[in-house]
């Protein structure tokens, strides 16, 4: 009975999530209501507040931690056939950037770019920011172990930096009038053939 009070509950929390993303994509963020995601969702404001009692901050949350964990756990699944880290990478940087846009088009990741950077939000970033952090370092870890990198290497660090750079550049994307998966794929490589290959010459 538990399992399906368990699976009746995540089912709930979809249709939240997904009537949550229908109004913030017609209404914006900012504006959106709790009384209209429950209107959207067909339940009541309270059910919402038992459910994200965080609010639609919480929401936000979810939608944005959701397609970032499927492409984790794909792209850790498949690293065993990687072997050059810079491809590994490199995927991970597209595979993240499509799945966030499909999660949110670019006009509202524009209207929540600057509020996620606002005192008020920067845990809902934190919250994005460390499931990457957390993968990029089993990246490091995996190659380190298979003599492809420094075993030396700082990977909690190195991790942090590397979600830095992929965050600025998935700003640059949908903050741009017409965003280009392509362009920003190719940038992408380009910052790591800098990051694995140095600067100095040797």
């Amino acid at each position: 009975m538990s399992g399906l009070r368990e699976r009746q509950k995540n089912a709930r929390r979809a249709v939240i999530t997904n009537a949550a993303k229908l109004v913030f994509e017609t209404k914006g963020f900012e504006a959106t209501t709790i009384d209209q995601i429950a209107e959207q969702a067909g339940v009541s404001p309270p059910t919402i507040t038992n459910y994200f009692p965080g609010g639609k901050q919480e929401i936000l949350v979810s939608l944005l931690r959701m397609p970032e964990e499927r492409v984790v756990t794909a792209h850790r699944n498949a690293l065993a056939e990687v072997s050059d880290p810079l491809n590994a990478f490199c995927e991970l940087s597209l595979l993240v950037a499509e799945s966030q846009l499909q999660a949110m088009p670019p006009a509202l990741w524009r209207e929540i770019g600057p509020i996620l950077l606002s005192s008020e939000l920067t845990h809902v970033l934190q919250t994005w920011h460390d499931t990457v952090i957390t993968h990029v370092e089993y990246i490091l870890e995996h190659f380190k172990a298979r003599g492809l990198l420094n075993p030396d290497l700082d990977s909690l660090f190195t991790a942090t930096f590397v979600n830095d750079c992929l965050s600025l550049s998935f700003l640059r994307l949908v903050t741009s009038e017409k965003p280009d998966i392509a362009s920003y794929r190719d940038y992408v490589r380009r910052v790591f053939e800098i990051f694995f290959n140095g600067l100095i010459k040797r």
